[in-house]
């Protein structure tokens, strides 16, 4: 169960944990610098893709078996908590693109990681 458990919860952590990080540093170069909220909304949405995909390697570099199972699962789990916390969502299509994002970078990095 820990193995399984483990890698969830250290992605979960690793996604929200940046996106907390990057939220802060935005609004404290906010406050030193003006940017018009255009600007610091493409900024946020950016950097929160990166960290997607970075947190999908992650997982898959985590993840002892059926990766794809369990890519599909996080998915699933990340679309609710991202929903119930509305983190870094500016619209509902980035609500639901991310999980998408997230599973394809997963395949993909569970692709290239096989050979």
């Amino acid at each position: 169960m820990k193995k399984y458990l483990t890698p969830y919860l250290f992605t979960l952590t690793f996604i929200f944990g940046l996106f907390m990080i990057i939220s802060l540093l935005m609004v404290t170069i906010t406050y030193l610098l003006p940017l018009s909220s255009a600007t610091y909304n493409m900024i946020i949405l950016v950097t929160s893709y990166i960290v997607i995909i970075a947190g999908s390697y992650l997982f898959i570099h985590f993840v002892p078996s059926k990766p794809l199972i369990h890519t599909v699962v996080f998915g699933i789990i990340y679309l609710i908590i991202s929903y119930l916390a509305c983190n870094g969502v500016s619209s509902i299509l980035h609500l639901f693109l991310k999980p998408v994002v997230f599973i394809l970078c997963c395949v993909i990095w569970s692709v290239f990681s096989k050979e």
